[in-house]
């Protein structure tokens, strides 16, 4: 469902996301909820980035491309 990219300290995590748009509340509750209480990351207090690089309508099997880009920063 998605694809974690490269994480860096103070930086942002890219997040590939490609299915249907319904289930893109479920990425965040994984990365919320289970991925980032279990990385050496906290969430940043800078807003999370959505950039959608498909149209789900056009797509062949009504899937939405989305590049998430979270905030992070290390664990104290």
């Amino acid at each position: 469902m998605f694809k974690s990219g490269n994480c860096q300290a103070d930086f942002m995590d890219c997040i590939t996301f490609y299915d249907t748009i319904d289930k893109l509340g479920i990425v965040y509750q994984s990365i919320f909820g289970q991925w980032l209480p279990n990385s050496e990351f906290d969430p940043d207090d800078r807003d999370c980035l959505e950039f959608c690089m498909n149209n789900p309508f056009e797509d062949p099997e009504g899937k939405a491309k989305v590049d998430l880009y979270i905030p992070i920063k290390a664990r104290d």
